[in-house]
């Protein structure tokens, strides 16, 4: 207990604000799409039996959209954000440990 939190030993990596920068500017991310999901909800259906909270384990390189790659896209799902989303909150993460005086 009693950890005080003034940054020697917590870093905050913020990922809302996050999801805003990229969807304000996708280009600087290399975002072709920022609003629809890259799995197709059709092709991607989760079979039988699964709880339909996991479909994006079904999403895969013959269900996305036409044209679809996850690294350009923000989001994978109507609800879970792509691959690339995460590669920048670690990278955020990383900096974060990195520049902070733990």
């Amino acid at each position: 207990g009693g950890v005080k939190n003034d940054g020697h030993f917590i870093g905050r990596v913020k990922g809302y604000e996050q999801v805003r920068y990229m969807t304000d500017d996708a280009s600087a991310y290399s975002l072709a799409n920022v609003v629809d999901p890259v799995c197709n909800p059709d092709a991607g259906r989760t079979p039988a039996g699964v709880p339909d909270d996991s479909s994006t384990l079904y999403c895969n390189s013959t269900t996305l959209v036409t044209g679809g790659s996850a690294l350009n896209y923000l989001w994978a799902d109507e609800v879970n954000l792509s691959p690339t989303f995460h590669a920048s909150l670690g990278n955020l993460a990383y900096i974060r440990a990195r520049d902070n005086p733990f």
